[in-house]
């Protein structure tokens, strides 16, 4: 009789160790950004920035990116000059700053040398910018690779540096000579106020209450 009582207990545990087995294992992540900037010691306040607002945890949850980097003084010059600018958001530099496809410079000279080829950011992914405003250009030119933003008039194209290190497909690093400048968030638009619906309810209510 306690053969035919266990018996049960042994069948679920069974088919729960079946279950367990079967169950899809999540694979690591191929890299960890913050890792991989740590044995470049002059990425080290980029670094640290991309630890602080939250954004180095968004990009190892990606695959395929390029992150846009500059060295400690570029970065700290440009957080200084815009330290009373009230729109200043270093999170939304920082999603700029990451492309959504892996480029290493074999993929940048590879580019079309005619016409600029835009890409989609992180940034972009957010929808706090208009249209299509949080792309970015990539100019293929006999002087050197440059990014740009696709809306003039809010940064000047930064300059290719050196390829800084590159995870197979997963992620590429790339130097740049200067931090690129995101456009603005995209106003708020209200709804127009009924303006007369609102007289007519006032006056319903104020003759209700008499």
């Amino acid at each position: 009789m306690g053969y035919v009582k266990a018996l049960p207990a042994i069948l679920v545990l069974l088919f729960l160790a079946t279950a367990s087995a079967q169950s899809p294992v999540s694979p690591p992540p191929a890299f960890n950004i913050t890792t991989l900037l740590a044995g470049f010691p002059n990425f080290t306040v980029l670094n640290q920035l991309l630890s602080s607002t939250g954004v180095a945890e968004e990009i190892n949850s990606r695959d395929s990116l390029t992150v846009l980097v500059t060295t400690d003084d570029v970065i700290t010059a440009y957080q200084a000059s815009n330290a009373n600018n009230t729109n200043f958001n270093v999170s939304n530099v920082l999603l700029y700053h990451v492309l959504l496809q892996a480029f290493g410079l074999d993929d940048l000279k590879s580019l079309n040398a005619v016409n600029a080829t835009s890409v989609t950011t992180l940034l972009q992914t957010t929808g706090t910018v208009a249209g299509n405003d949080g792309e970015l250009n990539i100019y293929n030119q006999p002087s050197g690779i440059f990014f740009g933003p696709t809306v003039q008039g809010y940064s000047t194209n930064a300059t290719f540096v050196d390829n800084i290190t590159r995870v197979d497909y997963h992620i590429s690093i790339i130097q740049i000579d200067q931090v690129l400048t995101p456009p603005p968030p995209a106003p708020i638009v209200l709804a127009p106020s009924n303006t007369r619906f609102e007289m007519e309810l006032d006056k319903t209510q104020k003759r209700s209450s008499a």
